[in-house]
């Protein structure tokens, strides 16, 4: 990556837009960013009296806890993790409580293998997957890498599972020398035997692996949400709201249509920011919906049919009204309809 930067011209600031492949990027961190150095978030609370949120941290594993008070804290660490974070005084309410606990995140691995060439051109295979009923389940080829005056990469992942087959192949990683060398002989014998090639071959091109388990990471506990019956009509709903009176929300891939998608993470994105923004920055919103367009998930017209036009940017469906069409803010208020009550000024 490093000899790519250094190999072209970068396009500075330019964005990423539909149609464009990004090669390569370049951290440029400077000072006053705004990024935050590592910090380990040890509490969510909300305090009614000056109605704000309360964030303890800790940074960089020190003993040193931290308070950060904010307007408005959207969280978008795995749903897993957060149910072990301290949240008794977050305000939600019991179905977002219940969400937490019965929500399904599904295993899943990697192992990824370094090899002296890439040895499956030779066979003439270039991207796509190899799926067997072996340990290793799925291979995944490089479709693109680094440019020829680099050098073609040789790295090739060698195991993708899912479910079960995570599962099981998880107890051999992060679990000791012993285990580690199985998982190694164990990888390389199935991609022998998947590619017809021999094990002293391949074994003799090997030079590292590196393998992640996403199940028994402290920092996941699960790689995507596998929602089960009904969880859409119940998990979904309820954490596609607030919670702190309006000043806790919600993201991530889990509260989206579209698990273990980056492109659920950034619908579920979209509707976090729309929502603090619907509760607090009115004047916001029209320059939110110029900049990000609609989300076809929150826009409906008065016949019920979603209407986003061909780019996203276009009028509200209905004429006028500026909120009958969305979608969001009837969600809302059906979840927490005591708390618009509370909003409306008695006459």
């Amino acid at each position: 990556m490093e000899a790519r930067i250094k190999a072209g011209p970068l396009l500075v600031d330019e964005p990423i837009k539909k149609g464009r492949l990004v090669t390569a990027i370049e951290a440029v961190v400077t000072e006053g960013s705004g990024l935050l150095p590592p910090v380990k978030v040890m509490r969510v609370s909300f305090t009614t009296r000056d109605e704000q949120c309360n964030v303890i941290v800790n940074k960089n594993g020190k003993p040193v806890v931290t308070k950060k008070e904010y307007d408005h804290v959207i969280t978008t660490i795995p749903l897993t993790t957060l149910r072990t974070l301290d949240i008794d005084n977050a305000r939600l309410n019991f179905k977002q409580k219940t969400a937490l606990r019965i929500l399904q995140y599904g295993p899943s691995i990697k192992v990824g293998i370094k090899f002296t060439k890439n040895w499956w051109k030779d066979i003439n295979i270039k991207g796509g997957q190899s799926y067997a009923d072996r340990c290793i389940r799925a291979v995944v080829y490089p479709s693109y890498g680094l440019p020829d005056a680099v050098g073609p990469t040789a790295v090739l992942i060698a195991s993708y599972c899912w479910t079960h087959d995570a599962v099981r192949m998880g107890a051999l990683i992060n679990a000791g020398p012993e285990a580690d060398m199985r998982l190694k002989d164990l990888v390389l014998r199935d991609l022998a035997v998947i590619h017809n090639l021999d094990y002293e071959f391949l074994a003799g091109l090997y030079v590292e692996h590196f393998a992640f388990d996403w199940t028994h990471n402290p920092l996941t506990q699960g790689a995507f949400a596998f929602f089960g019956p009904g969880e859409f009509s119940t998990v979904y709903e309820s954490l596609n709201s607030f919670a702190a009176d309006g000043h806790l929300h919600f993201a991530g891939e889990a509260i989206s249509t579209r698990h273990a998608w980056v492109v659920g993470a950034l619908d579920s994105a979209w509707r976090a920011v729309l929502e603090m923004l619907q509760l607090s920055y009115h004047d916001k919103i029209d320059e939110f919906n110029r900049l990000w367009g609609r989300n076809l998930e929150w826009v409906i017209d008065q016949t019920g049919t979603m209407i986003p036009p061909p780019d996203g940017k276009g009028p509200l469906g209905i004429p006028g009204s500026g909120l009958e069409d969305d979608l969001l803010l009837k969600h809302m208020m059906n979840q927490n309809l005591e708390f618009f009550r509370q909003q409306v000024p008695s006459s």
